[in-house]
């Protein structure tokens, strides 16, 4: 009996992939790309500091205070 194709759960973007962490799960039409998880890591930290960044500076914009921007 073939399994419910249904029930077939497939790891997503940032799931554990033996031992590796998924980075892109095919979904968007490129092979998936696995990576180690200090890489999964430093990969965040940049998105996540270039968001923080972009924020902090559109806030200090909307303030009126572009003189406090480096």
């Amino acid at each position: 009996m073939a399994a419910d194709p249904a029930a077939i759960v497939l790891p997503s973007e940032g799931d554990d992939a033996d031992g590796m962490v998924l980075l892109r799960d095919g979904s968007d039409g490129l092979p998936p790309l696995k990576v180690d998880r200090e890489t999964h890591r430093q990969v965040l930290l940049r998105f996540y500091m270039a968001c923080c960044v972009s924020d902090f500076k559109h806030d200090i914009r909307e303030l009126g205070l572009p003189e406090a921007l480096p």
